[in-house]
């Protein structure tokens, strides 16, 4: 995830009358110690390695087909979030390895070039929204198996649907400032206002995941234990569900600390050369270990059958159990004669 700390780096080669035309250098601090190139190499791989991964996870997507269950009639499986999570996703990683390409290669570039780390911004921001809208569909459905009356739990629902509304809105913020904090910087007239607003924003929008992708892990489990063995015979799909909610919150809570300590108190740490190769190979298996446990649970929610799960449970009503049918016996004829009255 992009902060303010990532528009650095750049060293200027001409002027021009116009800001954006000036010709700059963004890998410029690699030729100062082989170190840096050795390890912005090894961060390019594993950027490139989390797209490919996110690749092929939408390439699996392409293979759940929701089948036309009683499952799938009630509320169907997200995948068309999932596939725009993804798209989102890959087309960040994407960016994100032309910028650390063009620095590992030295490649003298127009201020233009900044644009490529505005739209990673961008894509990141989307993309977290619409994990969460993921995971708030998938809770949901537990949820809808859950009542014993067919009434879901629509204070939990509204709740979700607003708090996606806030981090939506606050991605978007974000991003907004983090444009206008990179104008002011090519521009070369930066606004010490805006670069504390942009780095005060950007850790309250970490800290604001963080507390999502908490909500997310403890309704995963609650619903998981709530259920038990008698509503949810098969639980490998609630199980799943907890697996990628754990994942996407240490994800969450890496983002947080980094922000924290970084952008926040940026005047009182600084960086270590490392730190992007290390967020790049944890972010690589947060990723992989989220959607594992997305498309794990879509797959096992999509194999149950009506005996996998008790969902009359949910509308108050019950299989009807048929008596055993006996023969009247009457004296004269051999059967029997019908009885009236108590």
């Amino acid at each position: 995830m992009l902060s303010p700390r990532c528009y650095s780096g750049y060293d200027d080669y001409y002027t021009s009358s116009w800001p954006w035309d000036r010709e700059t250098k963004p890998g410029a601090y690699l030729a100062y110690d082989p170190k840096y190139m050795h390890m912005s190499i090894a961060e390019l791989a594993m950027t490139a390695s989390t797209g490919a991964a996110m690749l092929g996870f939408l390439i699996w997507s392409c293979g759940i087909r929701r089948r036309t269950n009683f499952l799938s009639k009630r509320r169907p499986l997200p995948m068309g979030g999932i596939r725009s999570a993804l798209i989102c996703g890959i087309l960040a990683n994407l960016l994100s390895c032309i910028y650390i390409g063009v620095a590992v290669g030295q490649d003298v570039v127009k201020e233009y070039f900044l644009i490529t780390s505005m739209m990673q911004d961008f894509f990141n921001h989307i993309s977290q929204c619409l994990i969460f809208y993921v995971f708030y569909s998938l809770i949901h459905r537990f949820l809808d198996g859950l009542t014993d009356l067919g009434r879901p739990y629509a204070a939990v629902r509204i709740f979700h649907w607003i708090f996606l509304g806030v981090l939506f809105a606050m991605g978007i913020t974000c991003f907004a400032i983090g444009v206008v904090n990179t104008v002011y910087y090519v521009t070369e007239h930066p606004l010490p206002q805006v670069i504390t607003a942009a780095e005060k924003l950007y850790t309250a929008n970490a800290i604001l995941l963080f507390v999502a992708s908490l909500d997310v892990l403890v309704w995963s489990v609650l619903v998981t234990v709530k259920g038990g063995s008698d509503r949810f015979r098969s639980r490998n799909a609630a199980i799943s569900l907890i697996i990628g909610a754990f994942f996407y919150f240490a994800l969450s809570l890496m983002w947080t600390f980094l922000s924290i300590r970084f952008d926040l108190f940026y005047d009182k740490y600084t960086s270590p050369e490392y730190l992007g190769l290390l967020e790049s190979v944890l972010q690589f298996v947060f990723y992989v270990g989220t959607y594992v446990g997305i498309f794990w649970c879509c797959v096992k929610w999509e194999s149950l059958t009506p005996q996998d799960s008790a969902w009359q449970a949910q509308k108050g009503s019950y299989p009807h159990q048929q008596q055993p049918y006996q023969q009247p016996f009457y004296p004269s004829t051999g059967q029997c004669p019908p009885q009236h009255g108590p």
